[in-house]
């Protein structure tokens, strides 16, 4: 059987058992020929494991474990995933983030990300917040918009992009450059913050009317997230942090409003419509409220 230039040999996915990374190699599954690693601290703890991939234990801060891992892998294409809990030590963040690797997977690229297999992302609070009923709450003035992206669509840009690497390296000048590029991926259309959360609160079986919705300030909040953290910081010294913090509420000042020119012109991406983001929300919400234990 006879393959394209930018046919897929051999590709070793890093932090290959987290949300983006599994939807990536449930794509690459599908690619002819295409050896798969999958390369995380715990492979045996990952759910929904593919039967054809080969799962390498490797500690991606090791020097040693890397470099043994790509002697005996040999990829041809490297698409890198791994990065800590947003919730992480702040030292950890700025090793694995910023000295170690590239920003595949960060908020400078890719905003927030929604679909099935969300098994400690956004979709279990999501659910979370309906069960206690905390999702009549609101904080802010929801006036900024912000990007989301289908899940699905971020593990075809990046299998997208690997292929527009390949290609550019058969044809450097009449292929447009992908390496090195900061290419923004999302749905495509910017919309209120809770606006989009309460589309899938609705889909949960959980609509928010207008007149129910209770709005707290987002000075209030980040006073609180502040005492919360200042509490933990002097009761923990400083070894524990809390889920709720002020630099986790940043982005509801800022918002988020991309354009997609780049990824649409160099990789082929095609955004999502709003009615195909409508669609996307659905089985999400569906496999949360299947699969996805109560706390």
């Amino acid at each position: 059987m006879s393959t394209s230039p930018e046919s897929l040999k051999s590709v070793l996915v890093t932090g290959g058992g987290g949300f983006l990374s599994s939807h990536i190699i449930r794509l690459l599954v599908k690619e002819p020929g295409c050896k798969i690693y999958s390369a995380s601290r715990d492979p045996r703890s990952h759910p929904d494991q593919e039967p054809t991939v080969m799962y390498e234990s490797v500690d991606i801060a090791n020097e040693t474990q890397v470099e043994a891992l790509f002697r005996r892998t040999q990829p041809q294409v490297v698409i890198h995933t791994t990065s800590p809990h947003p919730l992480a030590p702040q030292a950890m963040q700025e090793r694995v983030n910023f000295i170690l690797s590239v920003y595949l997977s960060s908020p400078a690229r890719v905003p927030g990300m929604y679909g099935t297999y969300d098994y400690k992302g956004m979709l279990p609070q999501l659910l979370d917040a309906v069960r206690k009923g905390q999702h009549k709450m609101q904080i802010g003035d929801n006036k900024r918009v912000f990007e989301v992206v289908e899940v699905r669509k971020v593990a075809e840009a990046h299998i997208l992009a690997a292929k527009a690497v390949l290609r550019r390296e058969i044809s450097p000048t009449k292929v447009p450059k992908v390496d090195g590029e900061a290419i923004f991926i999302s749905d495509g259309h910017a919309i209120p913050y809770w606006d989009f959360f309460r589309k899938c609160y609705a889909a949960a079986g959980a609509p928010v009317k207008p007149e129910k919705i209770k709005v707290i300030p987002l000075g209030v909040m980040q006073i609180m997230a502040s005492m919360v953290e200042w509490f933990f910081a002097i009761f923990t010294l400083g070894h524990k942090t809390p889920e709720m913090r002020r630099q986790n509420m940043g982005h509801f000042e800022r918002g988020c409003n991309w354009s997609l020119g780049k990824a649409k012109e160099r990789l082929g991406y095609e955004p999502l419509t709003g009615a195909e983001q409508d669609e996307a929300i659905k089985p999400m919400v569906e496999w949360g409220l299947g699969e996805l234990k109560k706390p």
